[in-house]
């Protein structure tokens, strides 16, 4: 047996052929009425299920085959036939596969191309094999090949990807959803627990800062809900009689909307929350006047915006900034009127960490 180039591959590509001869002619008319021709319908299948391959010079043959018998073993469960002629109905591939190797035999440069398929573009990769037992060679190189096919696939699925270049056959819808199954087990963790820095403004005259612990709960990707608790110490009151100084704590219920992929290194999303908080005031008079103390409770809806910077792994910085509107007002007064208190509206601000968990 010889080799000569394939007319379909181009330069550096290789089919069989056998030898003329009237006895093999002979056999090859015979062969051709039954088995071959069910030998070639099984390697090149008709339908667009499958990728052609083609292998540069300096292949052995057994390396050769080793690889596409991986190939094969890697794609057929995803019902993606390997061929390296062109299918009998003339139907394109879904990619075309080309595998050449450099004069020093430590890297095989995998090149994906895809033609007026799915997404019509070329991807590729340069895999080192110096330190892969030869044993592993032919598999490593089939497992490449299968990544750039599932990395170019799964752009399908990108917002502002381009529409493919043809209809998208069942096989790749079902290594599309393959991928995003593996993206959202290795996706960014469900939980999330933060620490904030806290100021608080309120129209009615009540400046607070404090902290709070927050914990969130991701329910899917881009929706959360949360729950938070902190302390707030109010910037003194002062008015005629004297003045009024507060202290509180709160709890909140949130829930979150992700504007951007929360894999990303950045990412912004809006919090609508409702606060409720235990608000003392302690009044101290002045001028004779008496002081006192009272205690009472408030409700606030709130709204903000927020962005979040990953600095490693797991961590994070978040700020946010928004206005709320109180439900239940809290108000001090005095003989002559209100003093301050948490009422009308209020601007809102946090700054702090967040660990993913």
């Amino acid at each position: 047996m010889r080799l000569t180039p394939s007319p379909h591959l181009g330069h550096g590509s290789f089919v069989s052929r056998a030898p003329r001869g009237p006895a093999i002619t002979v056999a090859i008319l015979t062969l051709l009425s039954g088995g071959l021709a069910a030998g070639a319908s099984a390697d090149c299948p008709e339908g667009d299920a499958w990728v052609r391959v083609g292998v540069g010079e300096g292949w052995d043959e057994s390396t050769r085959e080793a690889v596409l018998a991986d190939l094969r073993a890697e794609l057929a469960p995803r019902r993606i036939e390997v061929c390296e002629e062109d299918a009998p109905d003339g139907a394109a591939p879904l990619a075309e596969i080309r595998l050449e190797r450099p004069d020093d035999g430590e890297v095989v440069s995998v090149l994906i191309e895809v033609r007026d398929a799915v997404t019509d573009k070329r991807v590729g990769r340069d895999v080192s094999l110096a330190d892969v037992p030869e044993a592993g060679r032919a598999l490593t190189i089939a497992l490449a090949v299968v990544e750039l096919l599932r990395a170019s696939w799964i752009e399908l699925r990108l917002r502002r990807a381009p529409a493919p270049a043809r209809p998208v056959p069942a096989a790749v819808e079902e290594v599309v959803e393959e991928v995003e199954a593996e993206i959202a087990e290795s996706g960014p963790p469900a939980n999330g627990l933060g620490l904030a820095g806290l100021f608080e403004h309120s129209v009615g005259g009540l400046t607070q800062v404090g902290g709070a612990l927050r914990y969130q709960r991701w329910l899917i990707d881009e929706l959360a809900i949360g729950l938070s608790a902190g302390g707030r110490y109010g910037l003194p009151m002062r008015s005629d009689q004297g003045r009024i100084e507060t202290m509180a704590l709160s709890g909140g219920l949130d829930l979150r909307v992700a504007f951007s992929p929360r894999r990303e290194v950045f990412y912004v999303g809006v919090d609508v929350s409702a606060r409720l908080l235990v608000l003392r005031f302690a009044a101290t008079g002045e001028a004779g006047f008496r002081g006192g103390e009272a205690t009472d409770v408030g409700l606030s809806v709130r709204a903000a915006f927020l962005g979040r910077v990953r600095i490693a792994d797991a961590l994070g910085v978040e700020a946010s900034i928004g206005v709320g509107v109180p439900v239940i007002a809290l108000v001090a007064e005095d003989g002559d009127g209100p003093v301050g208190g948490l009422s009308t509206f209020e601007v809102v601000a946090s700054l702090g960490p967040v660990l993913e968990l």
